[in-house]
């Protein structure tokens, strides 16, 4: 039977079999009724193609809101309806239809991968911006703590804001002969925690309570290890100049 476009249909298509995730399921288009042989028409492999980007989108976008069997299950379909409107222009063997769905998944799957990594990097970013933030005002605090008489106002410990850990204090004269104290190395034995809001100094490393109270070189080194921070220090800075 002839049909628009001059195209001849062949074998039409089953109904599509439902997915797992009934959200999923529910999206206007994804449900596809059967097409009896010789009635497949272009506006149905438009519709193929339809329902085939919204699946890839769902699996892309929506945490694998999908399955892969679904992804490819709707790119076959696709395929399939291109071959029924296009006979031996369009390969409808199943080595060839995996020859074609292979690259096309591949592809999916380093852009979901770009995808979430860039995601990550976003979400790390914003928890370092909000870690600044915070400790603007810590450090304005503290600078109002100091300011005053008494020697006896609270300081409060800035968030750390840089990943990792440093490999050795900014001078090495802050670093004792010995080596940390056995509570202090395990501390860089660990892995650092990640920057952000009250990502705070262990108990191990030495913060001064007040701003009277002074800690000592090799203790300031341990925070700036920590910090992965040389708070400015240079070598000609007194121990005063340092805290």
């Amino acid at each position: 039977e002839s049909i628009s476009c001059g195209l001849k249909a062949m074998a039409g298509l089953a109904a599509s079999p439902p997915l797992q995730n009934p959200a999923a399921n529910a999206v206007v288009g994804i449900t596809r009724r059967e097409i009896a042989p010789g009635a497949l028409t272009p506006a149905h492999a438009v519709a193929e193609f339809t329902r085939k980007r919204k699946i890839e989108e769902m699996w892309i976008y929506r945490d694998s809101m999908v399955t892969d069997e679904e992804v490819v299950e709707a790119q076959a379909r696709h395929v399939q309806a291109l071959a029924d409107l296009n006979p031996g222009v369009v390969p409808a063997t199943l080595d060839q239809l995996q020859a074609l769905l292979t690259p096309i998944r591949t592809s999916l799957v380093n852009l979901n991968d770009n995808v979430e990594s860039l995601k990550h990097k976003v979400e790390s970013l914003d928890h370092k911006v909000d870690a600044i933030n915070e400790n603007s005002k810590t450090f304005q605090r503290n600078s109002q703590s100091m300011c005053m008489s008494g020697g006896n106002n609270e300081l409060w410990r800035p968030t750390k804001t840089s990943a990792g850990f440093a490999a050795a204090p900014p001078l090495p004269e802050m670093a004792p002969p010995g080596g940390p104290p056995a509570a202090v190395q395990q501390v860089f034995d660990a892995p650092a925690p990640p920057p952000g809001l009250r990502t705070l100094p262990p108990a191990a490393l030495s913060f001064p309570a007040t701003a009277g109270q002074t800690i000592s070189r090799a203790e300031l080194g341990y925070l700036a290890r920590w910090y992965n921070d040389e708070f400015g220090i240079v070598a000609a800075d007194n121990h005063d100049e340092q805290m």
